[in-house]
């Protein structure tokens, strides 16, 4: 046996680190492309997750506040206020959930965020 053998153990502990989920909340992919799925948190309490290669085509209307998705199976409509830049995330399949929240609260302490207050899916 060679005695500068190695086990690279310490390489794939570094490797399974970065799983390309980004690191400040874990709600967005860091990377663009891959496979991916996205989870939608309903009013109801359950969640619905689709796969983004299923996406057929997305619309931002400036008018009512809205994206539309096209998916194979389901249309999701998002309502609420600042979408433009989740329009452009959900462009390159960043977001990993969308969550509804509260347009009262959140409003005063995130300016800049998006808000979605709510999750239409029609199958």
């Amino acid at each position: 046996m060679n005695q500068s053998f190695k086990f690279r153990s310490d390489e794939f502990d570094e490797n399974a680190q970065d799983s390309g989920v980004d690191k400040d909340d874990g709600s967005k992919y860091s990377t663009d492309g891959q496979v991916r799925n996205i989870s939608f948190n309903l009013s109801t309490g359950g969640k619905k997750f689709l796969n983004y290669s299923y996406l057929v085509s997305g619309e931002i209307s400036p008018t009512n506040g809205a994206i539309k998705l096209q998916f194979t199976t389901d249309k999701v409509v998002l309502q609420g206020i600042r979408l433009n830049s989740l329009y452009d995330d959900l462009f390159f399949h960043r977001p990993m959930e969308i969550k509804l929240q509260n347009e009262r609260y959140e409003a005063l302490e995130n300016p800049d965020k998006p808000i979605v207050t709510s999750i239409k899916i029609e199958e």
